[in-house]
């Protein structure tokens, strides 16, 4: 039984500036933190989606503890919340680098996408967005709640 597969490929990524991602650096390449979106479609090169991740290193990161974190205090950005004693911050869609480099950057996303397939687009970008915050998690989410199916993992007989 030949079952479909398809794909993630990544089509590019952008930065939150007007520079282009291959041309955009950080003022202090060791010790920065920004937002970039990846727009990932499917082997047919047709609409992609985009998947946002937070891209700093464990020196940034570790300033926004410093400066206070908790619920009050600095935050790295939308998708990460402090426990409400601040000592615990939870996040999605982190990619912790040494330094800036927009090729490596590149390179890991797009591996991540080369190694995420399915049986359909849902059931791939919802797999990818266990690793980057898909624009739609939350319409896939509830379409699952609204169309569910037998429950996981089966029970055993």
């Amino acid at each position: 039984m030949n079952l479909p597969r398809v794909q993630a490929v990544l089509q590019g990524i952008t930065t939150y500036s007007p520079r282009a991602f291959e041309d955009f650096a950080p003022p202090d390449p060791t010790c920065f933190g920004c937002y970039l979106t990846a727009f990932v479609g499917t082997e047919d090169s047709g609409p992609a989606d985009a998947f946002d991740f937070l891209v700093c290193t464990p020196l940034w990161l570790g300033q926004c503890f410093a400066e206070g974190g908790g619920p009050s205090g600095a935050s790295p950005g939308p998708g990460y919340a402090w426990s409400s004693d601040g000592r615990v911050l939870f996040g999605s869609g982190l990619l912790l680098v040494e330094r800036w480099s927009a090729q490596a950057i590149h390179a890991a996303v797009d591996e991540q996408c080369q190694a995420t397939a399915g049986p359909d687009w849902g059931a791939v970008a919802s797999r990818l967005g266990r690793v980057l915050v898909w624009e739609y998690g939350y319409r896939y989410d509830a379409h699952v709640d609204a169309h569910p199916g037998p429950s996981f993992p089966p029970e055993r007989v």
